[in-house]
């Protein structure tokens, strides 16, 4: 007995000893999770010195000419505003900013200066995940180049991806600027490698603050303007009596509701200078870098006479022009029948949205929910929502909550997810910035890449409607008050007598001013006086 038992380990022994390498792929190919590969948002663009060295040369330049132009150039734009003339300004301002972009400034032609480029390449031998634990792979891009161009370098990475790792199919993630990509990758090649697609904080259908500064149409609300500088502490660098004078300020106006009139007079200025300033500005890099440029939608037209506003321009520029229209009319313009068809035959679309922070006030929408960068009803194609301060009205709930089978309304009350693309199908993770990088995000991520039929009804420990903890270690299901929910209330303008006022006076001669404004347009265009 003793003997056969020998016999059998040095058998066993034998087998393990000559066969590894034969079962290794096939053994990793079993017991593999499905591979999860990112396409992420936009990386930052180095460039390399004639010693070799690489830098950054937005990061290098931009301290030296805030510390040397801005000085410079503050008398020059009070003097524009005396004179209403802002050439002499404009000119000043972009040959003090032209440094800082000149190096990787993507030439008219849409090419690229040699020896610059994101810090992230690939190569066949590699491919590695870069995080083991959930197979996660990370895929890098140039926003300078056109998602459409990306996508036929994400195919490649794709079938290496999937050689690798011995499986057919990768769930396909995308993150902000990154989801263009997946999309464009979509379009052009189908669903042949992809299990399923998750696209978390999106831009399929723009960011509202890239799709409104590069068409000029900004706007400030009041209130959300006080609100991103009191969360963010924009003003903490400044004198501390300059600070306080202005937050004062801005507490005071909004209080008595004359904010957005005095920020009215603040925009006239801002349109005053797009023609001589804020185009050739966005034409130094932004307004032609066709992935940039793929966060703007709603505008696009607006865009194109905006950054590009004379023939010429737009004759010099043909080659960024067709790159950008090309996405946006063949991808961003369909891309909701494009995700419904992939998903109707049987490529699974999941969205994540994140919320929980004032967003950049650059837009009507800047008062909803949203991640600071990107609104919650954009990120999720079409949930309801509320304004950042408030919840949706009772009347409403209780409608949704008599009509749906299914409650799709957030415990705080500020999200109806019933009205989204796909419902059951989306999930929302509350007090987490713009695509963070924790275990929060990437534990929802796996759970719904690695679960069969995923929704938001069967997904075990992920209900719709989830708080990332303070450490950012996991998730936990979202309650109508989490402990880590920003007190709005707190950042609710008040003002005491003074600061009142001095805002009523501010408040007075901006209502003066607008209304002599209004005068003059109005006798200007009774005389036909262009």
């Amino acid at each position: 007995m003793r003997k056969m038992i020998r016999k059998t380990l040095a058998l066993l022994l034998t087998v393990a000893l000559l066969l590894p390498t034969a079962f290794a792929s096939f053994a990793f190919a079993a017991d593999a999770a499905l591979p999860i590969v990112c396409v992420c948002g936009e990386g930052e663009i180095y460039a390399t010195k004639e010693d070799g060295t690489r830098y950054l040369p937005k990061a290098e330049y931009a301290d030296e000419v805030v510390a040397s132009a801005v000085p410079e150039l503050i008398p020059v734009f009070a003097k524009a505003v005396a004179t209403n003339n802002y050439t002499e300004w404009s000119e000043k301002a972009l040959e003090a900013i032209a440094p800082i972009y000149e190096p990787i400034q993507p030439r008219p032609d849409g090419s690229l200066p040699e020896n610059t480029g994101i810090n992230w390449s690939w190569s066949p031998a590699a491919v590695t995940p870069a995080d083991p634990r959930f197979n996660f792979y990370e895929y890098w891009w140039d926003f300078r180049l056109s998602p459409l161009e990306v996508a036929d370098d994400l195919r490649a990475y794709l079938q290496c991806v999937t050689e690798r790792t011995g499986q057919e199919k990768v769930v396909l993630e995308s993150r902000c600027a990154g989801t263009a990509v997946a999309a464009a990758y979509l379009e052009k090649y189908g669903t042949d490698l992809i299990a399923k697609t998750i696209f978390v904080c999106n831009s399929l259908h723009g960011f509202d603050f890239s799709d409104l500064c590069l068409s000029g149409n900004v706007t400030v609300p009041g209130k959300a303007l006080y609100r991103y500088l009191e969360e963010f502490d924009l003003l903490g660098g400044l004198d501390a009596n300059i600070s306080t004078l202005i937050m004062s300020m801005l507490k005071a106006m909004n209080k008595n509701a004359s904010a957005d009139e005095i920020l009215s007079l603040f925009l006239k200025i801002y349109d005053k200078i797009g023609p001589t300033f804020i185009g050739p500005y966005l034409r130094e890099f932004y307004g032609i870098c066709p992935g940039y440029v793929a966060t703007v939608d709603e505008h696009f037209d607006d865009y194109l006479d905006y950054v590009f506003p004379t023939e010429e321009l737009k004759a010099e520029y043909a080659s960024v022009i067709a790159k950008a229209t090309d996405y946006h009319e063949n991808v961003q313009n369909h891309v909701d029948d494009l995700l419904r068809r992939i998903d109707g035959e049987g490529t699974p679309v999941y969205f994540i949205a994140v919320y929980g922070e004032q967003q950049y006030p650059v837009s009507p929408r800047s008062e909803y929910v949203g991640d600071q960068l990107q609104c919650v009803a954009l990120q999720s194609f079409d949930a309801t929502t509320a304004k950042m301060t408030e919840t949706l009205p009772e009347s409403y709930l209780a409608a949704q909550r008599e009509k749906e089978d299914f409650n799709f309304i957030s415990p705080d009350k500020q999200i109806d997810a019933s009205t989204c693309m796909f419902p059951y199908q989306t999930w929302f993770l509350k007090n987490l910035r713009h695509a963070f990088d924790g275990l929060d995000l990437m534990s929802l991520i796996d759970a719904i890449a690695h679960t069969d039929n995923a929704a938001i009804d069967t997904l075990a420990g992920f209900p719709q409607y989830l708080n990332a903890r303070e450490d950012h270690s996991a998730v936990e299901p979202a309650r109508e008050v989490n402990d880590n929910d920003i007190d709005w209330a707190a950042l609710e303008p008040q003002a005491d007598e003074k600061t009142e006022f001095v805002a009523g006076g501010v408040a007075f001669f901006a209502r003066i001013i607008a209304f002599f404004s209004r005068l003059v347009k109005t006798v200007k265009q009774w005389f036909g006086i262009a």
